[in-house]
């Protein structure tokens, strides 16, 4: 009898050891799917972050460990408590925490190894690695939205060049002349010299970076004020006002995306092709060779009535002989481009015209919302053709790059 009960007892044990081993299996495999995600979703913060610093994979022989516990806690606390996979409430969680947390205290704080000895508080630490992923996020979802098409394959490429531009050799050929054709010769050299392949990938990369910012930057664009700070007796004090005319700015930003792009498609195609036949930058770096591109003769006979009224509330001067043609040939009918307005915009601007006169008032006069939306479709016009044309030059441009 006593043998039957020792053989039960055995059995027992070894059912309960048994199920032990199941939920830690499940209960390593929860973390993991949770390191998982991160990965999936937050790949800077993973790559530099969260697989260095905190864990890449728990595992059952590591998992008791003081290191492993740290990690276990703080996903725990970025999951459970602070919510991270709702991503409707970002921007109020990274207020949120930002007003709880010493950021720059915190980040000084990070050892080689942030989960040693010394370690500033877990919870600390959570937070502000909750507030590094929404940012992320957020960061990710208004380049989703906001950059050209195929900016994410050029993207992808950046750590190539990163390491490029921290070469001694590369950073002074830029340091020798402030002339950008006489830097890029000098650069070709180096690249040919150096043995980097192709070389125009490397040369013009950063250029085709460049117009990608100031797409984002143009398209997304909806008005702008400053900020003024008033010291009266001693007692600081601010306020918002609106200076520049929004019009006036968006196709400012507009057109400097427009420059960019043909600038570094003329010397890209140039350096690609050799002397022959323009495939992409048809009439080369000039914007205002570009005109045909942009007829809309519905919206032309709009921007020129905005025009009008912008001119008849706050009068502007056309410095310039070729603008002032240029807009002439516009408001007389006699070309229907809607490029013309966005040059002579950007003209107005850049001549310090875009700003109200009355200094202190907090609201534009031309927010005026139907000139605004005009507006819109003349900026939204030319940047449909930047995204295509730069589209058009991603395919030659990574076409030796590889996958």
């Amino acid at each position: 009898m006593s043998k039957k009960s020792k053989k039960f007892e055995n059995l027992n044990a070894i059912k309960t050891s048994s199920t032990e081993d199941i939920l830690m299996n499940e209960y390593i495999e929860g973390l993991n799917s949770r390191l998982s995600y991160i990965e999936k979703h937050f790949p800077i913060s993973w790559k530099h972050f969260f697989s260095v610093e905190v864990a890449k994979k728990f595992e059952r022989k590591t998992i008791e460990n003081d290191r492993s516990k740290k990690a276990v806690r703080i996903i725990k606390i970025i999951f459970d408590n602070l919510g991270i996979m709702e991503e409707s409430s970002d921007l109020e969680e990274i207020e949120r925490l930002k007003a709880q947390l010493n950021i720059k205290a915190l980040a000084k704080s990070f050892d080689t190894s942030v989960l040693g000895d010394n370690c500033i508080e877990l919870e600390d630490l959570a937070k502000l690695a909750a507030i590094y992923l929404r940012n992320e996020r957020q960061k990710a979802n208004l380049t989703k939205f906001l950059a050209p098409a195929g900016f994410a394959n050029l993207f992808k490429f950046k750590s190539l060049v990163e390491d490029l531009n921290k070469d001694d050799g590369f950073l002074e050929t830029q340091r020798n002349t402030i002339s950008y054709p006489q830097t890029k010769l000098a650069q070709k050299k180096y690249l040919k010299n150096g043995g980097s392949k192709p070389v125009y990938f490397y040369l013009y990369y950063s250029d085709y970076l460049t117009f990608c910012y100031k797409f984002m930057r143009a398209k997304g664009f909806k008005g702008a004020s400053e900020t003024l700070l008033i010291i009266n007796n001693g007692i600081e004090s601010q306020r918002e006002i609106a200076v520049n005319n929004d019009i006036l700015y968006s196709s400012f930003l507009t057109y400097i995306a427009l420059e960019e792009l043909l600038e570094v498609t003329a010397q890209f195609e140039k350096e690609y092709f050799g002397m022959k036949k323009r495939r992409l930058a048809e009439f080369g770096s000039s914007v205002s060779k570009y005109l045909e591109f942009f007829i809309d003769f519905s919206l032309a006979d709009r921007l020129r009535t905005v025009i009008r009224e912008i001119q008849m509330e706050t009068p502007f001067r056309v410095k310039d002989e070729f603008n002032h043609s240029l807009l002439q040939l516009f408001l007389d009918g006699k070309s229907d481009s809607v490029l013309i307005p966005l040059i002579v915009f950007r003209h107005i601007y850049i001549t310090g015209q875009c700003t109200q006169n009355d200094f202190m008032q907090t609201t534009v006069q031309d927010r005026n919302q139907q000139r605004l939306e005009i507006a819109f479709l003349m900026t939204r016009k030319i940047l449909a053709w930047c995204e295509q044309k730069f589209v058009q030059s991603m395919k030659y441009f990574l076409n030796d790059i590889g996958p």
